[in-house]
């Protein structure tokens, strides 16, 4: 980082420092957790918090009992200890899930949101099994199945039955096998709402693509890879864009056979998809995919609106660390006012309001185009093309924002309500 002239530090200089994080292996179960909340890890928890309560609020409705499942495949132990001493533990998913159920119990009307975590390692098992018996959770009555999900699964989706479900599958490595995911999760009657939260590891998939195929002993990773994917024709996809040596094309490679796979569950389950990178610095490639499988357009919108908002959490969680890695590499002096956290966070507040207004004109733009060649346009069926290169960085504020600017202009009529049910219509 470069200091202005007058000593002062502009915070997009902070955002842009591409200051490598510790790299974090895709196996080291343990030392993730004890080492406390990694920046992707931050993004990923805020993104099921902003989602879970809008997806149970709107489920519960077409429940009889208002009774809506959350389900965590590879929950962990439910906490992140301190990366620093003195520092609370961080909540991982499942406290957080926890923490959600408790809150969507006081809403009128209440919703009955039952959460069943699902873990491997039997320390976390141990822990989980600690959290879920802490009193405050005791009206939620949540569940610990230990063991692979594979082994649980069946039971777990004929106890749900024909509620709501949100399944959420964040692992180490690669995932639920194909077969048991498509025979299992994707195969609930079609008129019951159901979705699937699926963090790709795009740098297992990098690590595994790039092993070399003659070597005997890569075989058994490669295969689980395969039986991950349900198929093995990947490999063909990924040979088709890596090149052993050139930077960032096993990560193409990777991303590539993640949009493959995408493609083919829509084919073979009818669910479409919305993948979120998510990086562990800026300019950095992406490690991971959040991605969302749904049926119900309006999933994208509110989904969409989660992914915005984790985004921005995320952004000023990065600011806030670079200046205070800053300090400790730089010293102090001159620079306390500078980035102290009132000043980061102001610094941020203005830079997100700059995108504001860029994000607003981009979707305003975008409607402007759509609007010339038809009279109308239904919002949740035509996302994509409202948002445009926006789509996972706006949300629902930047649309009315872009609507309010069309309606001065006198090109739509104000709209008012949810906009996800919404239709824009041309003033003829």
């Amino acid at each position: 980082m470069r200091r202005q002239s007058g000593g002062r530090l502009v915070v997009s200089q902070v955002w842009r420092a591409h200051l490598r994080v510790p790299s974090l292996g895709v196996t080291d179960h343990e030392a993730f957790f004890e080492r406390g909340q990694q920046l992707p890890a931050i993004f990923k928890h805020a993104l099921l918090v902003n989602y879970l309560v809008p997806f149970v609020t709107m489920t519960a409705k077409r429940s009889p009992n208002r009774r809506v499942w959350y389900v965590d495949g590879y929950a962990g132990p439910g906490t992140y200890e301190p990366v620093d001493s003195g520092r609370e533990t961080a909540p991982g998913s499942p406290l957080l899930a926890l923490r959600t159920a408790r809150k969507v119990r006081s809403f009128d009307p209440p919703v009955d949101m039952r959460c069943v975590f699902v873990e491997a390692d039997p320390n976390h098992v141990a822990a989980l099994q600690n959290l879920v018996g802490d009193p405050q959770f005791a009206p939620i009555r949540p569940r610990v199945f230990s063991g692979a999900i594979e082994t649980s699964v069946a039971t777990i989706v004929a106890e749900v039955g024909d509620d709501p479900l949100l399944t959420f599958l964040d692992p180490f490595g690669t995932s639920l096998p194909w077969v048991h995911l498509r025979d299992s999760f994707l195969s609930r009657p079609r008129h019951v709402p159901n979705e699937i939260l699926l963090n790709m590891n795009v740098d297992a998939l990098r690590r595994i693509g790039a092993l070399p195929r003659t070597d005997a002993r890569n075989r058994p990773t490669i295969e689980r890879l395969d039986a991950l994917l349900g198929y093995a024709e990947w490999r063909t996809t990924f040979d088709a864009i890596y090149s052993p040596g050139e930077e960032g094309s096993a990560t193409s490679a990777a991303l590539a056979v993640a949009a493959e796979f995408r493609k083919r569950v829509l084919e073979q389950t009818g669910y479409s998809s919305f993948a979120v990178p998510v990086r562990r610095d800026y300019g950095h490639q992406p490690v991971f995919l959040m991605t969302l499988f749904f049926r119900h357009p309006l999933a994208l919108f509110k989904y969409a609106d989660a992914v915005s908002s984790a985004n921005q959490k995320w952004r000023l969680e990065v600011a806030q660390r670079d200046a205070a890695r800053y300090l400790r590499s730089a010293g102090t002096m001159l620079w306390d006012d500078d980035l102290s956290p009132e000043e980061v966070r102001r610094k941020v507040s203005e830079a997100e309001s700059e995108l504001d207004v860029k994000w607003s004109s981009v979707i305003a733009e975008n409607l402007r185009g759509l609007l010339r060649v038809r009279n109308c346009v239904p919002v949740s069926g035509n996302l994509a093309e409202v948002y445009g290169d926006t789509l996972g960085l706006a949300r629902e504020k930047h649309l009315r924002s872009a609507l309010r600017l069309l309606s001065t202009e006198g090109l739509t009529r104000p709209l008012v309500g949810d906009l996800s049910k919404a239709t824009i219509q041309r003033v003829i």
